[in-house]
């Protein structure tokens, strides 16, 4: 189907690219060159039929000119991952349907209020917390972080300084988290290779950003960071590596007092815009995960809220001053 008479005008670019890619997975489909696939536990075909039934079922009134606008970005994304579409593609989609390719960046007076408000929600967390960008650069940071850590607001400082983005403190054998988290191999792979799926997830619409592309060319100059860039695939079938007793979301790494610690990471975002996310700051905590983590955080003086002392059995902290008060 070429003849694009009928489309509204608004939408030929995007029928266009559509219809071409469909094409060419259906040509590299039949020559091998694409393992076969399912949608819906069924095998795709990339063909019309297939892609009006199953992905886009308002294809057809677009083809026919009864509807005037290309989709939304949401539809896009999905017609895009069913198309298995690498980031030129997207961004061809993207385009085409009149959307910015690059989100809109906050102006430097926006960036300066989005951060006020995420020091606000930072300050209520009892937990350690960062504040982070959509290119994940560390914003700031609070007093439990630095305590888990071991480090000061100095040391954190200049850290930053050198050495911002979350992916370079979990590369770079120089920073202070990449040691922290090194408690071996196969523990620091599991948190690399899951930093980097959520990493491509969050700027998967952002490959032609001049931003991006500079903090990827900078990422690309340490170890290893490209092998695991470049193999792995957040549209194909990426398995995470983990034991029975860890599940792949848990971080272990080495607090400041040199005892281990799991971490799960909760995200809280500030400021959310949903018309450009990519203007939102995120609020970034870390919770023990378990009973022995909660007592290194409490050695540490991160405090604990009540219900872990109900349902991990640690101990209560006013129960242990009790017990040193005494024996004084």
């Amino acid at each position: 189907m070429s003849n694009l008479d009928n489309v509204h005008p608004s939408c030929q670019a995007f029928v266009k690219v559509v219809e071409e890619l469909l094409k060419a997975r259906r040509t590299e489909l039949n020559q091998g060159q694409r393992s076969f696939a399912k949608w819906s536990d069924v095998p795709k075909t990339f063909r019309y039929n297939q892609f009006v039934e199953l992905v886009y079922p308002s294809y057809k009134a677009l083809r026919s000119g009864k509807l005037k606008r290309p989709p939304d970005r949401a539809m896009i994304r999905y017609i895009a991952d069913y198309l298995e579409c690498d980031g030129e593609e997207r961004a061809r989609l993207i385009t085409a349907a009149g959307h910015h390719s690059v989100l809109v960046s906050p102006s430097p007076e926006e960036s300066e209020l989005f951060l006020a408000d995420a020091r606000k929600t930072l300050a209520f967390l009892s937990l350690p917390a960062y504040v982070l960008n959509h290119y994940w650069d560390v914003l700031d940071a609070n007093d439990h972080l630095l305590k888990l850590l071991g480090m000061t607001r100095a040391q954190l400082g200049a850290s930053l300084n050198e050495m911002r983005n979350v992916i370079q403190l979990i590369f770079d054998p120089r920073s202070p988290i990449y040691r922290a988290l090194y408690c071996d191999h196969d523990t620091w792979e599991m948190t690399a290779r899951r930093h980097i799926v959520g990493f491509k997830l969050q700027n998967r619409y952002c490959e032609t950003d001049p931003e991006l592309e500079k903090r990827l060319a900078r990422f690309r100059e340490l170890p290893n960071f490209s092998e695991y860039w470049d193999k792995i695939d957040i549209y194909t079938d990426l398995e995470y590596t983990y034991s029975d007793q860890t599940p792949h979301y848990v971080t272990t790494m080495y607090a400041a007092n040199g005892r281990k610690v799991r971490i799960q990471t909760l995200f809280i975002f500030s400021n959310y815009n949903f018309l450009n996310y990519n203007q939102a700051l995120q609020v970034v905590a870390w919770q023990p995960f378990d009973a022995e983590s909660c007592a290194v955080f409490r050695e540490l003086g991160i405090p604990i809220p009540e219900v872990y002392h109900q349902e991990m059995g640690v101990e209560d902290n006013r129960m242990m001053d009790d017990q040193v008060l005494d024996a004084a």
